[in-house]
């Protein structure tokens, strides 16, 4: 049986929130901004570390605030609680507070389906295992070795979820608007500073299916990225938090009526 985590309080300038973990998250990547309660919140802004990529002032989440700012909407924006925030985050998040807001705005996902070594791989297991109320288990295969950031060759894993869990998470959206942006497809050409392992590529494949499988929920698909819109084939730069945003205000437009 996988260790229990544990309820955590996380503050910010409007109140306070309550995440499942072991401790929040510590890196510059981290927010927890609003402009309202949470329980006058009209949209929960949810994401994960591409939410702001290498700054805020250039981030993905500062275009949507201000985007919401401007139409006098109420939000309550985080990014990256914890080390790995998954579609097991959000739930927990969603089933430990108060939340009134009829909209969600994510792009949960990636994090779930991207191989990973073993001792990172255990925290989203016990992660996903939490949504699962003690029923159906995951399961870990090895899908290859790579080289980590330190150079050492390191064993990969991957998570094979049970179909209770996209109920799981299909249940905890199911009285939501809920937007997800899909992960942009890339290249193994693309010409990084670190080369990804070629599992990963196709893991992206994997997150877009399940994404794409919920039900009750608008996928907001998003294009293949190369070079100009990725710095390393997970987060975006600039001009790619731009093209994100710019198909975000087309879909979500047209989808409601707003400026």
């Amino acid at each position: 049986m996988l260790n229990l985590i544990r309820k955590i309080t996380a503050h910010y300038e409007n109140g306070d929130v309550k995440f499942l973990g072991d401790s929040l998250n510590c890196g510059h990547d981290f927010l927890l901004k609003s402009n309202s309660k949470i329980q006058d919140a009209e949209y929960i802004l949810f994401f994960d570390s591409r939410g702001i990529s290498k700054s805020y002032e250039t981030s993905l989440i500062k275009r949507i605030e201000e985007y919401l700012i401007q139409n006098k909407k109420k939000y309550l924006a985080i990014v990256r609680p914890l080390e790995l925030t998954t579609w097991s985050t959000l739930v927990n998040f969603l089933r430990l507070n108060k939340v009134s807001a009829k909209n969600i705005i994510t792009n949960m996902g990636f994090v779930d389906f991207t191989p990973k070594k073993y001792s990172v791989i255990w925290d989203v297991l016990r992660q996903a295992e939490s949504i699962l109320d003690g029923g159906a288990k995951c399961q870990t295969v090895e899908v290859g070795r790579s080289l980590s950031s330190s150079g050492q060759m390191i064993t990969l894993h991957e998570i094979i979820y049970p179909s209770e869990f996209k109920i799981a998470v299909q249940n905890s959206l199911r009285d939501f608007n809920c937007y997800v942006f899909s992960t942009p497809e890339i290249k193994k050409d693309i010409q990084i500073e670190r080369a990804r392992p070629n599992i990963f590529y196709s893991s992206i494949r994997l997150t877009n299916k399940f994404n794409l499988s919920l039900k009750a929920i608008e996928l907001i698909e998003l294009p293949e990225f190369n070079e100009q819109f990725t710095y390393d084939a997970v987060h975006y730069t600039d001009a790619g938090n731009m093209k994100i945003f710019e198909i975000f205000l087309d879909y979500f437009k047209g989808k409601n009526n707003v400026k």
